[in-house]
């Protein structure tokens, strides 16, 4: 649709997709934001776009996907606080309170933001349920385009 001919390198970490990039030797890289950050800001690599629905508030120059031109093409990374099956609930609402407690703290919602992470705080029944909507999503993804583990 894109008119795009691209191969994918994998690393071993996003680490080194950056600095392949910004050597030269892969000319585009899909990388979290936290790694990329710094050399964006830099200028040793040109943000394109974010997968996200809205713009980092690190990079708000940098425009989303759909700004881009490339609607429909969302992808955020789920990063969240798991505890096994059967824990009991007031151990869970109390993680989950200290978590909102500690996210809500200034200090932290700046390093946060910094590093490029634009935190979300739910009840563990809402993340739950973001969960839930991610593996319906992306399983048709991996159904439609026929992807297999090898």
């Amino acid at each position: 649709q894109y008119g795009l001919d691209l191969v994918t390198v994998p690393f071993n970490g996003a680490s080194l997709a950056v600095n392949s990039t910004i050597a030269g030797h892969t000319p585009i890289a899909f990388t979290a934001l936290p790694p990329a950050i710094a050399n964006i800001k830099q200028g040793n690599l040109r943000g394109l776009a974010v997968t996200a629905a809205n713009r980092a508030a690190a990079l708000p120059e940098v425009p989303t996907m759909a700004e881009a031109g490339v609607p429909d093409q969302e992808a955020e990374t789920l990063n969240g606080v798991l505890v096994p099956a059967g824990t009991p609930n007031e151990i869970v609402n109390r993680i989950n309170r200290d978590m909102v407690a500690a996210l809500s703290l200034p200090d932290v919602k700046e390093r946060l933001s910094v590093l490029g992470f634009d935190p979300v705080v739910t009840t563990p029944a809402e993340f739950g349920t973001r969960i839930k909507a991610e593996i319906a999503k992306w399983d048709k993804v991996v159904h439609a385009a026929k992807i297999r583990i090898e």
